[in-house]
């Protein structure tokens, strides 16, 4: 090899350790050794912020075990190692996830973690607290629970198994129980609640209904339920 050739081979060499150590650099500043290795695994720095909880706790044993139920929004970014954006920024996605957690009380040890929703994007606008820590995002809440299930607030009336979490019913489920109701239905703060009788929806005509977790039928607010000793409020906070 002719000493010209061996030079630029060398110099690339050098440019190349440089860039891997640049890069090295930082995925360690991003991710720390985390980050590292989830850069050589997935070609992305994950980041992750506090978990913040949204609602008052709620804990019962309708569901089979003595558990604390509690909901979360977490903010997380996805910086990809890619190409440069214009402007000198790295390929960037932003994620607002909201999960329902269930506490085992006997010995405060996580049972599971069930990730109800994920908003990405221009989706997280007016639901991300963004730059203000600890704040409370309005419209994700516990609200009670009506026999084995546990109904919340996240867009909208949503119902979930005690059990596993799992999604048994949701507004587009009310509206085919209910014809009489769908397109009625404002999904905003005061709109939904939970009393004596479970789970309340006051309509755009001003109307208010319960429903029934075991079938998801309607009736109008103060009717009485089968079970009332099955109606649980969350704590207040």
């Amino acid at each position: 090899m002719s000493h010209p050739a061996g030079r630029i081979l060398a110099t690339l060499g050098v440019v190349l350790l440089v860039l891997v150590g640049m890069l090295l650099l930082w995925a360690v500043r991003a991710g720390g050794l985390a980050g590292l290795g989830q850069l050589f695994t997935t070609g992305a720095i994950h980041q992750l912020q506090p978990a913040l909880f949204q609602s008052a706790p709620l804990r019962t044993g309708k569901g089979g075990a003595d558990r604390v139920y509690l909901l979360s929004s977490q903010s997380e970014s996805v910086i990809g190692m890619g190409s440069y954006r214009r402007g000198g920024n790295r390929p960037r996605r932003d994620y607002l996830h909201v999960d329902l957690w269930a506490i085992d009380a006997s010995n405060a040890t996580l049972a599971w973690r069930k990730r109800l929703r994920t908003y990405e994007g221009a989706e997280r606008a007016g639901r991300d607290p963004g730059s203000s820590p600890g704040q409370r995002l309005r419209g994700f809440n516990l609200l009670g629970v009506d026999g084995k299930t546990l109904w919340l607030t996240i867009d909208g009336p949503l119902g979930v198994s005690l059990a596993d979490g799992s999604v048994v019913a949701d507004g587009a489920r009310i509206d085919s129980r209910n014809p009489a109701l769908a397109g009625k239905r404002v999904d905003e703060t005061g709109y939904i609640a939970f009393g004596r009788h479970g789970l309340q929806l006051t309509l755009n005509d001003a109307s208010q209904w319960r429903i029934d977790a075991s079938d998801l039928g309607a009736a109008p607010r103060d009717t009485p339920v089968r079970d009332p000793r099955g109606i649980q409020p969350p704590a207040r906070t």
